[in-house]
């Protein structure tokens, strides 16, 4: 099931093609953006650090300051597609530009301060629909005769705005083509910090959700009842004695290296400190204020920007973790990479001190994901993971009375191709079975059971193409409930009178052992089955 949006109705509009009908507003009020566009798990983020700079197509490895990037970059994420380009000829792209005073850290100027004098930028979105963009910008001066232009996917302009501003939120009711930062021809400079996109119809390629009943609820493509079965992590003592590189059972305040590698785990996965000479730390002391087991990045007040990495060896297209911060630091984020290596997107932590859930929904399987600390004195832990399964057999058990039916469906975190279900590991056929149940949908994402007899208990799971390849969806228990006679869902003594009734005409619905014959042995089989609750 995908969340539903503010704009769920606006795809409709937003496929139009005639220009005379659009109606493009702005604001620089992003709070107001993001919740006219249905809120952060609609919005793209993109920030200009030096790790998503490296992700562009033109740049091979992380740049230095006051790096020269080029005139464009292009950006080739899964969903959302753009690319930056200085517009003005000879003009480049600069890494943290060093002419700048007072800038932000991670920016892009368009051109090198006081030498080109019309530094204008063009955001263009090659493929794909966006419906909404908000430009972070960074001026040194507000000169007039600047200008910002929206264009649709055909070139026609549909919006403008007078004047720039650190932040302008765009929305439209048709695609955006393309965004044109039109700076003033002066001895004014210009940079930008980052960039929002929101898809037409779907939410951004990844989510970061603070509440864990909407990330379960956001992974589950399906809508099933239950929802997706996850994995949970808690870094016990135990638990850290099965990492591959652990071999006695660590003591408080240990440090216990700076990888840990959980290749026994589904899905395996490991953990890496990427600050110098950092760590992992069980129990430190230093985090007076919370409860163990926890895995600190480094010692706490040493180690002063304790990054790391989660690096997923399985399928898991849905992650969330639990951490201990010891401040509200600014900025933290989290760059998520797929299992190409390609870099999905990035999240923002919640600013906030204690214990923070964060959940990451992706639209393809994760392959590492890098938590950015704050460099300052602020520190970090880990107190748990939870991985959500790719897919499951839903409900999880399923009881379905003797010559009754039932159906499963196939629950799922990522999209899927192909489903074929089985029974205790054995593929399943429509039609007639050798015992008389009849099955259908074996091939679709809803298997249905009628006529169910005793041999139709077991194991079931869906076996499906993803994009992490062939994936075997976690099993539902089907038991066939003898107990439940008269079929109505649950067992009582309407069941035991309506079995004695037909027991003693001697009707074959009362031949629940499946013999050919009613006799004593169905009355004891009953009465077990009744005694047991199924």
């Amino acid at each position: 099931m995908r969340l539903p949006t503010l704009f769920a109705g606006l795809a409709l509009i937003a496929c139009a093609s005639a220009a005379s009908f659009a109606q493009v507003t702005f604001t620089t009020n992003r709070t107001s953006w993001v919740s006219a566009v249905g809120g952060e798990i609609n919005v793209a983020q993109w920030r200009y650090y030096a790790a998503v700079v490296e992700g562009s197509d033109e740049v091979a490895s992380v740049p230095a300051a006051d790096t020269d990037l080029g005139q464009t970059l292009s950006f080739s994420t899964p969903d959302l597609p753009f690319q930056l380009k200085a517009a003005q000829p000879g003009a480049t792209l600069i890494f943290r530009e060093a002419g700048w005073a007072g800038a932000p850290i991670d920016f892009l100027s368009i051109g090198k301060v006081n030498v080109l004098e019309d530094d204008d930028l063009h955001i263009t979105f090659p493929s794909g629909c966006v419906r909404a963009v908000g430009v972070h910008l960074y001026d040194n001066s507000s000169d007039s005769g600047e200008q910002l232009r929206v264009y649709d996917t055909s070139g026609n302009l549909i919006g403008t705005r007078s004047g720039l501003a650190a932040f302008i939120g765009i929305t439209s009711t048709i695609p955006i083509g393309r965004v044109e930062v039109d700076e003033s021809p002066t001895a004014d400079d210009i940079g930008t910090t980052g960039v929002d996109i929101v898809d037409c119809t779907r939410p951004a390629a990844v989510r970061l959700i603070n509440n864990e009943a909407q990330w379960h609820l956001a992974a589950d493509l399906t809508g099933s009842p239950e929802g997706l079965p996850s994995a949970d992590v808690i870094p016990s003592a135990d638990f850290v004695l099965q990492a591959d590189e652990v071999l006695t059972t660590p003591a408080d305040d240990s440090d216990v290296g700076p990888t840990l590698t959980f290749s026994s785990f589904d899905p395996g996965f490991f953990l890496q400190t990427l600050q110098p000479s950092a760590g992992w730390i069980f129990n430190d002391d230093g985090f007076t204020t919370a409860a163990p087991p926890l895995l600190s990045v480094g010692r706490v007040d040493v180690h002063e920007d304790d990054d790391f990495i989660l690096g997923v060896e399985g399928c898991a297209p849905s992650v969330a973790f639990l951490l201990e911060d010891n401040t509200d630091g600014a900025d933290e984020t989290m760059l998520v990479y797929d299992d190409l290596g390609g870099l999905m997107g990035m999240s923002f932590l919640p600013r906030s001190a204690g214990s923070i859930f964060t959940g990451i929904v992706a639209s393809r399987p994760i392959g590492r994901v890098w938590v950015d600390e704050d460099t300052a004195g602020d520190d970090i832990a880990l107190r748990g993971l939870a991985f959500i399964a790719p897919l499951a057999a839903s409900p999880s058990t399923l009881d379905i009375c003797q010559g009754g039916s039932g159906s499963l469906s196939l629950a799922a975190a990522l999209e899927f191709q192909d489903p074929r279900w089985r029974r205790n590991g054995v593929p399943l056929s429509d039609g007639p079975t050798a015992s008389g149940s009849v099955i259908s949908g074996s091939s679709t994402a809803t298997l249905t059971i009628e006529n169910a007899t005793l041999d139709d208990a077991g194991s079931y799971d869906c076996a499906a193409t993803t994009a992490c390849g062939e994936t075997i969806g976690f099993a539902s228990n089907v038991r066939v409930c003898v107990a439940d006679f008269d079929c109505t869902g649950f067992v009582d003594t309407d069941d035991f009178t309506a079995f004695v009734l037909e027991f003693e005409l001697g009707n074959d619905s009362a031949d629940v052992d499946r013999t050919g014959f009613v006799d004593t042995d169905d009355f004891t089989y009953f009465v077990l089955a009744f005694e047991a609750g199924c």
